[in-house]
């Protein structure tokens, strides 16, 4: 980024009250002059110094850099974390927090009145929140890699994780080294908690689990309670964690990574302010940056090894500067090359550079079927699943049994290296179902979402499927590019309806959106299973209320691919990557 040099100034500790009484604490790091001049707020449940000691760690945005652009840099600890007061609460209740700290600050003898926020993450949701309740002095937001449906506590259609206690526990102990709140004891068992935390993995009941009655840590109480009201829309909505894009008006720019889980939540945030946010001020103002990065406020230029060439990193890439010039936009009136350019910004993986576009998936993408085939015998990589065009002929379904007992080992997706490791191991199991494309003579561009239409039936009233798309390397290597669960019976959405065991029944998974330039040489696979545990809850298959079923049953599941039930995948190819 290039800065003019400045002298800067900080204010630590200042004092915002919220309406209820509770004080949070903010940082402020600003030019040293008593000019008044706009904000960029940044609201953390992770220590506000985190954000500007790059000894820590890096922010999407310098502080110093910032205010040296002609900013108020404003970090502020959330409630109940680092120095403010309150009890932390990690299911939601931020909006009022954050519209009260906006106007707070628009009225400081610093501030000109103009605020945006920027923030990642939790960070990123915070940004929603806030502007969910339409401050009067809020102009712009940067919300990433977040949404009003992402952890710590749930998935979309009430699919729950069972590892929110982390979330807590790192909040907890970040808390104490500024307070020190905790006894010794708590201490202790969170550290108990954290080293047996895999043998404790499989507990049943869900809302019942051992890591979640540590005394003395706040919001794990919050995990029973959010469980008792999981398919309660009015509640998901009092808590913020319900989507409101028709009450967000100002411009929103996200950025987010094709190796973040967090991208499909991203990509569906930019489609649904395109098309419903509050206001025709964010519906033509909606910015979007998908790079090759993991989740998090670090965006490398490399990930497991493989790197992504000088551009591939965020700052070569020049991401804090394009933040920055949105913000320029928003809060200053300056216009510049950026806010001319194309609204979408994506990196092609495989390819290593970069294309802008006016809108996403691109319009020239051509939604091609690939079709399953077998002959009754996809089980496990060895066996012959096929994926092809060539349409389906009378053939026997595949078959498999889920055991929630016998989860399949998932590689957390957030992971150093996670999407890069070998998957052929895990694929020998026979609760996985394996198809593969003939290795690609030519290359093929793929951009958008990838979806499989499947039908299928399960001995199961409820049961989950999991479909994961891979890339194939020429060596035999299989890494994943994306998986997503569906719970079947959330199949038509939010309102739950039971399967009649043995009926064959229509499924439209969406496996998550992609911009990968598939080389010669290298081949893609599908897998489906049923579990995608510990990223979600494994399903009892019982049909019981979620998070207090204390047993499961085995479903046996059947993947049908015929005439008459003709499953394939559907990839968005760009059609001058196609070669007839």
């Amino acid at each position: 980024m290039s800065v003019k040099l400045t002298n800067t100034k900080m204010l630590y500790n200042v004092p915002i009250q919220m309406r209820d009484g509770v004080t949070l604490m903010c940082d402020v790091i600003r030019p040293d002059t008593d000019e008044k001049l706009p904000t960029i707020l940044v609201r953390t449940a992770y220590l506000k110094e985190n954000i500007y000691n790059n000894e820590v760690s890096r922010f999407l945005i310098g502080a110093f850099q910032t205010a040296a652009r002609g900013y108020n840099f404003v970090v502020q600890d959330a409630r109940g974390t680092g120095w403010s007061e309150g009890e932390c609460d990690p299911s939601g209740h931020q909006a009022e927090d954050g519209y009260d700290t906006i106007e707070a600050i628009a009225q400081m003898p610093w501030s000109d009145g103009n605020v945006g926020m920027v923030g990642e993450s939790f960070l990123g949701y915070v940004c929603l929140e806030a502007a969910r309740l339409q401050p009067p002095h809020l102009r712009c937001i940067v919300p990433c890699e977040a949404g009003w449906l992402k952890n710590p506590y749930f998935h979309r259609y009430g699919v729950p994780t069972a590892t929110p206690h982390g979330w807590c526990y790192g909040r907890a102990l970040d808390r104490d080294t500024r307070l020190h709140h905790l006894s010794d004891e708590t201490k202790r068992q969170i550290r108990y908690m954290q080293e047996h935390d895999a043998a404790f993995a499989l507990h049943l009941p869900l809302a019942d689990l051992p890591q979640n009655s540590v005394k003395g840590v706040p919001g794990l109480e919050k995990f029973r309670e959010i469980l008792e009201h999981i398919g309660d829309d009015a509640y998901l909505a009092e808590l913020g964690r319900d989507d409101a894009f028709e009450q967000v008006q100002v411009p929103v720019m996200l950025v987010t990574g094709w190796l973040d889980p967090e991208v499909n939540t991203t990509i569906y945030n930019y489609t649904h302010f395109k098309t419903e946010g509050g206001s025709a001020l964010t519906r033509n103002n909606v910015k979007l940056i998908v790079g090759p990065w993991p989740h998090g406020c670090v965006l490398p230029g490399q990930f497991g090894g493989v790197s992504f060439g000088p551009q591939g990193s965020g700052a070569g890439y020049g991401v804090d500067e394009k933040i920055l010039a949105f913000c320029d936009r928003w809060l200053k009136g300056i216009d510049s090359d950026f806010m001319q350019k194309d609204p979408v910004h994506v990196f092609i993986m495989g390819k290593n550079t970069w294309e802008t576009m006016q809108t996403w998936p691109p319009k020239q993408a051509i939604l091609q079927k690939w079709y399953l085939h077998s002959t009754g015998c996809a089980n496990t990589q060895l066996q012959d699943g096929r994926l092809s065009r060539e349409e389906p002929a009378d053939e026997p379904c595949d078959d498999y049994d889920y055991d929630p007992g016998d989860p399949i080992p998932t590689i957390p997706r957030n992971t150093e290296g996670a999407r890069f490791s070998d998957q052929t191991e895990i694929e020998a199991r026979k609760d996985i179902l394996v198809y593969n494309t003939d290795t690609f003579q030519t290359d093929m561009l793929l951009q958008g979402c990838v979806k499989l239409h499947f039908y299928a039936a399960s001995s199961a009233i409820d049961t989950d499927f999991v479909a994961k798309l891979l890339l194939v390397h020429p060596d035999g290597r299989a890494v994943e590019i994306y998986a997503t669960l569906l719970r079947a019976r959330y199949r038509h959405g939010r309102t739950p309806e039971f399967l009649t065991p043995g009926e064959i029944v229509a499924y439209e998974i969406e496996i998550g959106n992609v911009c990968l330039n598939v080389t010669k040489g290298y081949g893609l696979r599908l897998e489906i299973s049923s579990c995608l545990f510990p990223l979600a809850d494994r399903n009892t298959n019982l049909g019981g209320k979620i998070g207090f079923e204390k047993d499961y049953t085995t479903a046996h599941q059947k993947i049908y691919h015929d005439i008459r039930y003709p499953s394939h995948l559907i990839l968005p190819v760009i059609k001058e990557s196609i070669r007839e």
